[in-house]
């Protein structure tokens, strides 16, 4: 959150890749393009695998007390997700409806307001 609010003071945004993104190249020329990058990756290297993929409770001989011991430790502070809209307030009020034709209007900047309206 700390992160976030200070891309947000700043005017930046973010790039949110997962793990399993790694091995996409769409999603890696997708991040390059992001960073500013003009040159495209035509495939990802292959024989990249996963660090330790087995899993926490193979590699710990106490992990039931790991487990009870953290159980209530929010460490991500996953419990306040971001909210990725941008905010705004509602906009019904300035839709426009045609009593006759069923229609409605959602008003556009730029758009043909004018006839619209007509």
């Amino acid at each position: 959150m700390t992160l976030l609010n200070a891309l947000q003071i700043s005017g930046q945004t973010t790039f949110y890749v997962s793990y399993e993104d790694l091995k996409i190249v769409e999603v890696m020329n997708g991040l390059a393009r992001y960073l500013g990058v003009q040159s495209e990756l035509e495939r990802l290297d292959k024989s990249l695998k996963k660090q330790n993929p087995s899993p926490i409770s193979e590699k710990v001989r106490n992990f039931g007390e790991i487990e009870v011991a953290l159980s209530g430790l929010d460490r991500f502070n996953l419990n306040c997700t971001p909210n990725f809209e941008p905010r705004r307030g509602p906009s019904i009020p300035t839709y426009v409806a045609a009593p006759d034709s069923g229609l409605i209007y959602l008003p556009m900047r730029g758009g043909p307001e004018v006839q619209i309206f007509d």
